[in-house]
């Protein structure tokens, strides 16, 4: 996220443990623009057409469902 940041509006980091996402949170109040959600990736707490862009990065062999998380994403 610090990486990405720069480069939009608004950034919305996505983390299914509670303690790092926590500590991610500890990051992203350094960001004025950042967001931490606590959510599984079968079922993101955002209406359709929420993102332009979605970056998902080695998550899908630590879901249950991967094909239900890529169809959240799409």
């Amino acid at each position: 996220m610090e990486h990405l940041a720069p480069f939009t509006r608004h950034i919305t980091g996505l983390e299914y443990d509670i303690e790092r996402s926590i500590e991610a949170s500890q990051i992203g109040k350094r960001l004025a623009n950042a967001a931490i959600v606590n959510a599984a990736g079968e079922y993101l707490p955002f209406p359709n057409n929420s993102f332009d862009f979605i970056l998902s990065h080695e998550v899908l062999e630590h879901v249950l469902d991967d094909r239900l998380s890529m169809e959240e994403m799409v």
